[in-house]
């Protein structure tokens, strides 16, 4: 019986049907933080995440049960990844903010991640992120840096002639992230000399570190595909 009911649970339908219950339950949050559905219709919304929550409590359950080694199971990424599926619909709304709670609701998608052993994307993906994590580790470590040194100087500059613009180093590092991603959203910029120095060097540092971590990601898709010779070289 604890075969059978292993096998199923790592089958594919299995993780596709666990899926829905998955999606359900986003679909609800979201429509949970829209106020006059939520005094409508709450009751069923209560309903619903009870149900829910029986269903990722009896899979992280069998899990566990039909796990050969159920301690590292359970600190394994898949064990954790079901763990997290069933916490947040635990957490007594009482006890925290109820936008919070809706918010960590959202935690239960992470399931998805679990089909990368049968959809061959999703392992692609994996594989290329972990194989090429030291340089992206290195990239966006060199990132923080820079927003974080630009956002001091400029926080510096313009805090003194444009108290409401840039009134502490946080918000200035919004202004930082949004210029090093090329986004720019025009809402606050500096106008000191320092501030506009500061800015265009970081607007050009941040081409290239956007550039960085995009062709890194591209040669890694192209040598995992060609290891498993989805395509070969003319």
């Amino acid at each position: 019986m604890k075969k059978k009911i292993f096998t199923f649970m790592n089958s594919t339908r299995y993780e596709i049907i666990i899926l829905i219950p998955v999606f359900v339950a986003c679909i609800a949050t979201v429509l949970q933080s829209v106020t006059s559905l939520e005094e409508q219709y709450g009751l069923y919304f209560d309903m619903l995440d009870i149900l829910l929550v029986i269903i990722f409590g009896l899979d992280y359950i069998l899990s566990i049960y039909t796990a050969e080694d159920k301690i590292k199971y359970i600190f394994s990424v898949n064990g954790i990844i079901d763990l997290l599926s069933v916490v947040p619909a635990l957490i007594p709304a009482s006890t925290i903010d109820l936008k919070f709670l809706q918010v960590i609701r959202i935690l239960r998608v992470v399931r998805v991640f679990k089909l990368d052993k049968y959809s061959e994307p999703l392992d692609i993906i994996k594989r290329v992120f972990i194989r090429e994590k030291e340089i992206l580790i290195t990239t966006v470590s060199l990132a923080a840096i820079v927003v974080f040194i630009t956002s001091v100087v400029v926080y510096s500059s313009e805090n003194l002639v444009q108290p409401d613009k840039f009134p502490d180093i946080m918000t200035t590092m919004w202004w930082a992230i949004s210029t090093v991603t090329t986004v720019g959203y025009g809402d606050m910029y500096p106008i000191t000399v320092v501030g506009r120095i500061a800015g265009s060097l970081l607007v050009i540092l941040g081409i290239g570190l956007i550039a960085i971590p995009s062709g890194v990601l591209s040669a890694g898709f192209i040598s995992e595909m060609r290891d498993r010779g989805m395509f070969k070289d003319k």
